[in-house]
């Protein structure tokens, strides 16, 4: 089963930031990943212990509220009304995801969940329903579930704050 290997306090390697953590994410390398409400993106290295804010002009302070590894050197990064961000760990870049979602854009909308499925696929739940993006054809489509007209506006409207792969 699952267990937690070690402890960590946050705090110690980090400072009084006086800030919330929003959500974390461990790459495969051991850094610890994580997204803040009020400083951004947050980088943990365990060896050596240190950690340092990923300054971006692009997503600078904005607040992370979800973060999921794409392909092995993509960090995916929503954000409240600044949009959704895709970090390339290999040269620390920051690329805006710009979709036209039926005259809205992820800036328009809280990202609330990211996840990457097995298929290569990347779930975005919003305050405003569920989204899917393929990063192959750079495509970002609103989810209809289901064609049944009694239930369309089911996920339309409403928080998608957790999302999972059924494997």
């Amino acid at each position: 089963g699952n267990r937690f290997d070690r402890h960590i306090e946050l705090d110690a390697l980090v400072g009084d930031m006086n800030d919330v953590v929003t959500s974390l994410v461990e790459d495969r390398s051991g850094i610890l990943w994580v997204g803040t409400l009020h400083n951004g993106l947050v980088k943990v290295d365990f060896k050596p212990a240190r950690f340092r804010t990923v300054n971006s002009q692009s997503i600078g302070n904005a607040s992370i509220t979800a973060l999921a590894f794409g392909e092995p050197s993509s960090l995916w990064i929503g954000t409240i009304g600044r949009g959704l961000w895709k970090y390339s760990k290999n040269d620390a870049s920051v690329q805006e995801l710009n979709s036209d979602l039926n005259d809205a854009t992820f800036r328009d909308l809280d990202i609330k969940s990211l996840f990457y499925a097995s298929n290569g696929k990347l779930w975005i739940g919003t305050n405003k329903g569920l989204f899917v993006h393929s990063p192959a054809q750079n495509k970002t489509e609103e989810f209809d579930y289901c064609a049944n007209e009694e239930f369309e506006t089911l996920l339309k409207n409403n928080e998608i704050r957790s999302i999972a792969e059924d494997l």
